[in-house]
């Protein structure tokens, strides 16, 4: 997330819709970013990710909303949505409107957070003289309030958030979570979680004593999970995926809705890893292999036809009442996955699982994994062959997508 003219922040992905390490790298931007955002940005950033990973959603503010803003319970109002402080990162100029505004709700008990520099001029140039040093006096009025604070470093920043009410706290510094909270009218939490790391991510959460119950919300798999220990309130996120707390107050989820927990990869035991694969993409071939990136390969590179991966493993015992899963691991881009001629299942973006109890056998067992790339690595291809009507795509040889099934694959008990 970014103001208009900022340059993106540095822990925030797919801000170009660009997937670092699969795709080549962005070419040089030819943007001319103003250097008092960017300057701002540099500070701005870090607050953000501060806030994030400590649990705490926020909302960019203009002058207008905080014109607007009234206090209500000790929180401020505006338009009916309700924060609990407001914080002013090193600017130098603010409307006057806006600085009575600030000095009138710090008055009333708002918490007001500013950091590094504080407003000290206004951008009207009428009596500008006379309201910039008004506009300089009300913001240090309003820091002289019991509930304001001034701070410099990000040290004091954390210690200041450690002391903003947190209905759902996290347990933890995680720095891999976005999120989005809606309070609904009885009082209940709705929070989004987002993932947006690579890696399997462990959440532990503490929920205020208001909540009498909780459960998890699978968009993906259309699946709630009861919580069983409001004390204990802990998920695992895969990569790059979310999940929904749902946390009541009044209301609850219909027993007959809630799910049981489905097998992950995640903690899984390693029964083995299929390491040996034929592959075939058009009239390319190439048997008892390991796996590998298309576009590392010259003979595969500048394909993008389907990918139809071929092997087996042997299971000399099933384990009764054992939920077994395979784990395709890295997938560019979409995987069908085939066992004992058997359609098990698609997969269209990370974690490429699924479960495959019911379709194993003692024995030999034969898998077929279909893959199904981008097109670029084609277009490219096209080009470099001499194909005229490929000309746009003509010496971008450096710019080929990662492709296939890359992996590692295992196969893994739950």
């Amino acid at each position: 997330m970014n103001v208009e003219g900022m340059p993106d922040n540095p822990e925030e992905i797919l801000t170009k819709g660009y997937i670092e390490g699969v795709e080549p790298p962005l070419p040089a931007s030819t943007e001319t970013t103003a250097k008092d955002k960017a300057a701002w940005a540099v500070k701005i950033y870090p607050v953000i990710n501060l806030l994030e990973a400590n649990g705490i959603t926020w909302e960019w503010v203009n002058d207008a909303s905080i014109q607007e803003a009234r206090m209500y319970d000790k929180q401020i109002n505006i338009r009916g949505n309700l924060y609990q402080a407001l914080i002013l990162v090193d600017i130098s100029t603010i409307q006057l409107k806006t600085a009575e505004s600030i000095s009138e709700l710090a008055k009333k008990g708002m918490k007001f957070i500013t950091i590094g520099g504080l407003p000290v001029r206004q951008p009207s140039f009428l009596s500008w003289e006379v309201n910039d040093k008004l506009t300089k006096q009300l913001i240090e009025e309003a820091i002289k309030q019991k509930n304001s604070k001034h701070i410099q470093d990000l040290n004091e920043v954390t210690n200041s958030v450690k002391k903003l009410y947190k209905p759902v706290k996290f347990n933890g510094y995680y720095t891999f979570t976005r999120q989005i909270v809606r309070d609904m009218d009885d009082g209940s939490r709705i929070q989004f979680i987002w993932n947006k790391s690579s890696d399997w991510q462990h959440v532990s959460l503490t929920l205020d004593k208001k909540y009498k119950n909780a459960s998890w919300i699978n968009a993906e798999t259309s699946t709630i999970i009861h919580v069983d220990d409001l004390k204990n309130v802990q998920y695992v996120i895969p990569p790059y995926s979310s999940i929904i707390l749902f946390a009541g107050i009044k209301t609850s989820i219909a027993d007959n809705l809630l799910n049981k927990p489905e097998p992950s990869v995640y903690k899984a035991k390693e029964v083995f890893n299929i390491n040996r694969w034929d592959v075939q993409t058009g009239s390319i071939s190439v048997k008892d292999t390991s796996l590998f990136d298309w576009r590392e390969n010259e003979r595969f590179k500048f394909s993008s036809q389907e990918g139809i991966y071929k092997s087996f493993f042997q299971l000399d015992e099933i384990d009764p009442g054992v939920a077994y899963v395979i784990d395709l691991g890295k997938v560019y881009f979409t995987a069908e996955v085939i066992i004992n001629d058997k359609p098990v299942g698609h997969r269209i973006y990370a974690p490429y699982s699924l479960e495959i109890t019911n379709f194993l056998k003692k024995g030999k067992n034969t898998i077929e994994v279909r893959v199904t790339p981008g097109q670029l690595n084609g277009f490219i291809g096209e080009a470099a062959h001499g194909n005229k009507l490929y000309n746009a795509f003509k010496g971008k040889q450096n710019n080929l997508m990662s492709a296939g099934l890359v992996g590692p694959v295992y196969i893994l008990k739950h």
